[in-house]
């Protein structure tokens, strides 16, 4: 046992009301805020953290990986390593005056694997766990804990008896005094280390209950160790999906007993081989068996070699290689009788409710060998029940130890997993303490003793032996259906599994979940076992038939030694595992397989930031015909990027156009060609990176722009109190709605920081959620506009100044809404934190010609984490509204041209009037007296030309075609002297040479 302490002064610290002091915008001296600062000071900004909200503390922090030793070549090289980052972390992890004990340590390909509880005097903390993952080159790749925090007076002696505790939990769960025979009532320190709100140490029994079979009631009941109040029920009984039967987990003190003298009898079984040389004589044979290996119940039978069967005999024991044969020692000449039944190295023996146990022998001869027989082709269900069971749980259990050969321990306790078919009721399997069980047949429903229903029951018995069953996202069940899809090599569970209705499987992998999802245990398993199907799809799209599941199942299936306690945990651990050097932020080999289903999903992910685009969106203007220059940087963080695209519409459908080198480091430039008004133009810009990983500015939805002239129709700045705006609560009384000057209040809430602006956006006013802290827990307000009179009004858009700072949309809401219908919200998945002011702005049909507008921001808050919420200033609706064409038009199409390729100029205006062309490499504008502003700069060249009598001029000309020319741009402009005294300037325009 290896136990890591602190001083127990951290624990005072920790005891502190974090929450309370978030609120009020002063949590500057929360020591594992400062630890954390401290942290990304020490190691630089590429790290992330994953902050546990019930406790404060970074669950996991990953990154570019932590070097601590050169290469490791064992676990117990590594773990000296694991337990120096927890202490010299101790304060950001939050340990306080508890200790870390190693509750597990593994290691897969890579990977070195550390698990740790929580214990404060030597008592457990509930649930409330730390971990460290170290790659085999010496480098952490994640570490991180969910530790309680407990307070350096907390008292560990009961006032109230554990006798008193087991009473109370009886009467509370089951109403009536239950059995007294399961294991004494146990002082823990009780918590809820993973709700959404701050958790408090509790003294507590924990009380194990199990009423089986009278009620099927098993669980885990904690009682407060000081006043005897009830706290908790776990229950350990799941329910079936569809069919409401149970599924049971956990085992009791008595099954412990159970498991521990199967598995010293197992071993005491197992032949070693004889000292000397190999016998010259032996008995030699293999066991057959006629066997349902379908993915249905009602697939047919056919006769297969059975592995790592135990054989008995007069002469001895031995076990069934890979090809059902078996081999024992003999000296003797005559025939030797050669027993089976269905009971192996890797399971107890198949047991029956009704029917008779198979069992099958043969007389072999030491010269001769022989068959030993179970079953024929016509037996019933109630026989190859039986063989199906044997040979599917050795199947999954082999399989699963050439994937996690280092797990000898664990194995050794899957191993005595006992079957049991035929039990005579219908339409279910469940797993309890080391056993699966499965039903029989009935009107509705097959025989559930088959291929993926067998898998998924043993796969409760694979979660369990690594650290109980967890019911959190579902895990426990998606783990079970993971892996029977992916041994089973197809995406439905239970295919045939009922008789009467349709569809007739239980489960499919290519549902469409998203997490998170509503539903039980079964119903959030889906998505886990979606996830694992989308990435294998993937992985065959990049590997092939053969090699992209082998690849998927040495990624996913080994993660189960992790113990993930949520959804967010699991995927990073895939990550982790699929990484090659603990460094997350370069990505991983297959993180363009990984991150299509983490999207389609919509589950958290460690995004790799391959490059950093960055853009500056275009303003709204008043030029017509002028094309407008695209700017954007594309920094890589590791590879290169190949190619970035501004992709836009100015009213005529979506196109499409590379961008090239500026000429600056990584900056690329573009035209967008100019137009005439009124129009609404949206663009985005597209980098491709060398990893193929393509990013996008913005991240969703299109920049946009109007040309035009703005007619403004409604603004409200907040300097002076406009008459019909109302703020209030949308449920109960809560409404912290302020109109007022922010003064920057900041915080950091369960390690996510948090400020309000310093000033308003213009003035001395906006309207806010609390200028003095973060918003308020667990309520519903909205600030509201007047009704706005927009007849006559259209293409009518929507405005104003935000700096909004709001929790992940799944658990606090932000949203704008005209007329009572939602027009925005808050994205799912991350957090919405604004850095500075922001302009919001889109177009809003609802309101064209609309006689009785109202808009609402609402904020609709959980009990979890506050931020800082919405600030609002400089409101307006408005409009862009057509100009006056330019008497004197410039275009070239194409603005942007190839190098070596051909553009159209084109100018209309008077006929035969006189023209100057001008052209210069820098921009305008150039002012000279007596003549209109030249939208050119200087130095600049002058062309004499003439318009046609149509008032029309047309040249070709074609692009330079030496590469020094890309990104060149050429500013243009056009003088027309109608007469000795009137000079009209056309728009200005431009052209680029580039792609």
């Amino acid at each position: 046992m290896h136990i890591l302490s602190s001083p127990r002064s951290l624990a005072l610290l920790l005891a502190l009301p974090s929450a309370a002091l978030a609120q009020a915008g002063i949590q500057q001296s929360n020591p594992i805020e400062q630890a954390w600062q401290k942290f990304l000071a020490q190691n630089g900004p590429g790290w992330t953290a994953h902050w546990n909200q019930a406790t404060g503390t970074p669950k996991a922090i990953f990154g570019t990986g932590l070097r601590v030793a050169d290469e490791l070549i064992s676990v117990d090289a590594a773990r000296p390593h694991a337990e120096g980052v927890l202490n010299r972390h101790a304060a950001l992890l939050g340990r306080g005056g508890s200790q870390f004990v190693e509750v597990s340590s593994s290691q897969v390909r890579h990977l070195y694997y550390f698990i740790y509880k929580q214990q404060y005097q030597g008592l457990d903390v509930l649930d409330a766990r730390a971990d460290v993952r170290i790659h085999d080159s010496g480098v952490v790749a994640m570490f991180g804990a969910a530790a309680v925090p407990i307070p350096g007076d907390f008292l560990i002696k009961p006032a109230f008896g554990g006798e008193a505790a087991r009473t109370v939990a009886h009467q509370e769960v089951l109403g009536q005094q239950g059995k007294a025979d399961a294991a004494q009532p146990k002082l823990i320190i009780w918590a809820q280390p993973y709700a959404e709100r701050p958790t408090k140490p509790v003294l507590a029994w924990q009380v194990q209950i199990d009423q089986r079979p009278q009620t099927l009631t098993v669980g885990k009941a904690f009682v407060d160790a000081t006043t005897g109040a009830f706290l908790e029920f776990r229950n350990e009984v799941f329910s079936c999906a569809s069919c409401g039967k149970n599924h049971v987990t956990g085992y009791t003190h008595a099954g412990r007993d159970r498991l521990d003298r199967a598995m010293e009898r197992a071993a005491t079984l197992r032949p070693t081989a004889p000292a000397g040389s190999a016998p010259k004589l032996a008995l030699t044979g293999t066991v057959m068996a006629w066997t349902n290996t379908g993915h249905k119940p009602t697939d047919t039978l056919v006769n297969i070699p059975l592995k790592n069967l135990k054989v008995t005999s007069s002469a001895g024991t031995a076990y069934t290689d890979n090809m059902g044969v078996f081999t024992i020692p003999y000296t003797g000449t005559t025939n030797v009788v050669v027993s089976a039944t269905l009971e192996g190295l890797h399971t107890q023996r198949v047991g029956v409710s009704q029917g008779t146990q198979l069992t099958a022998s043969a007389s072999i001869s030491p010269t001769t060998g022989g068959t030993i027989q179970f079953g024929t082709q016509t037996m019933g269900e109630t026989d190859f029940s039986q063989t199906s069971t044997y040979y599917f749980t050795d199947d999954v259990n082999t399989w699963v130890r050439t994937l996690i050969p280092t797990k000898t321990t664990e194995m050794a306790k899957m191993d005595t997993i006992a079957p049991r078919v035929n039990i005579p009721s219908s339409c279910n399997a469940y797993y309890t303490g080391y056993t699966i069980n499965f039903y029989s047949s009935s009107a509705t429903c097959n025989m559930t003793a088959y291929e993926t229903v067998v898998y998924h029951e043993w796969g409760h018995g694979l979660d369990d032996v690594f650290g109980g069953i967890n019911t959190r996202d579902g895990l426990s069940e998606g783990w079970a259906d993971v892996l029977a899809i992916l041994l089973s090599k197809q995406e439905i569970l239970g295919p045939g599994f009922y008789k009467t209705q349709t569809p007739d499987y239980v489960r499919i992998a290519t549902n469409t979940k998203t997490y998170p999802t509503s539903g039980g245990t079964h119903t959030q398993g889906e998505v886990w076992m979606g996830w694992v199907w989308d990435v294998r799809l993937e992985m065959i799209k990049k590997y092939g038939t053969q090699l992209g599941p082998q690849i998927t199942e040495q990624i996913v299936v080994p993660t189960i030694v992790a113990n993930s306690v949520d959804m967010q945990q699991q995927i990073l651990e895939v990550f982790l595992l699929d990484d090659n050097d603990a460094n997350l932020k370069n990505g991983t080999p297959n993180y363009l397989q990984l991150e299509p289903a983490c999207i389609k999903r919509t589950v958290p992910y460690p995004k790799i930031d391959a490059a950093i685009l960055t853009h500056t969106p275009l303003k709204g203007t008043a030029e017509q015909l002028t094309p407008r220059i695209v700017l954007a940087t594309a920094v890589p963080t590791f590879g290169t990027v190949t190619k970035v695209e501004l992709v836009y519409d100015v009213g005529s459908g979506a196109q499409r156009l590379e961008m090239v080198p500026s000429g600056k480091t990584d900056e690329y430039i573009a035209l967008l060609p100019g137009v005439l008004s009124p129009v609404d133009v949206g663009y985005y810009i597209e980098a491709t990176h060398s990893s193929s990983k393509v990013l996008r500015s913005p991240e969703v939805g299109t920049y946009q722009y109007s040309i035009g002239k703005e007619d403004v129709f409604f603004f409200d700045d907040f300097e002076t109190v406009t008459p019909g705006w109302t703020s209030g609560p949308l449920l109960g009384t809560q409404n912290d709605f302020v109109r007022g000057n922010p003064t920057g209040a900041r915080g950091t809430t369960w390690g996510v920081a948090w400020n309000d602006p310093p000033s308003a956006f213009s003035g001395t006013n906006c309207w806010g959620n609390n200028h003095a802290g973060a918003y308020s827990p667990t309520a519903a307000r909205y600030l509201r506009t007047p009704k706005l009179d927009l007849t006559g009004k259209t293409n009518v858009k929507l405005r104003f100044m935000r700096w909004l700072q709001v929790q992940d949309g799944r658990y606090d809401v932000a949203k704008v809404l005209l007329n009572g219908t939602q027009i925005w919200s808050n994205p799912w998945g991350t957090d919405l934190i604004d850095a500075g002011w922001t302009k919001f702005e889109m177009r809003v049909p609802a309101a064209d010609n609309n006689p009785s507008v109202q808009l609402d921001w609402q904020l609709l808050s959980d009990g979890g984490l506050e931020l800082a919420g919405w600030n609002i200033d400089d409101v307006a609706l408005f409009s862009f509204q057509a100009l006056p064409a330019p008497k004197l038009q410039f275009v070239v199409d194409p603005a942007q041209v190839g190098l070596g390729k051909s553009s159209t100029a084109t100018i209309t205006g008077t006929p035969n009037a006189p023209l100057l062309l001008l052209f210069s490499a820098n921009p305008g504008p150039t002012i000279i007296p007596g003549l209109p502003q030249l939208e050119v700069g200087t130095p600049f060249d002058v062309i004499a030309v003439a318009l046609d009598s149509n008032g029309q001029l047309k040249a070709n000309f074609t692009a330079p075609t030496a590469p020094a020319a890309t990104g060149k741009v050429v500013y243009l402009h056009a003088l027309e002297m109608t007469n000795s005294t009137t000079i009209t300037g056309s728009n200005g325009t431009k052209v680029l040479w580039g792609k």
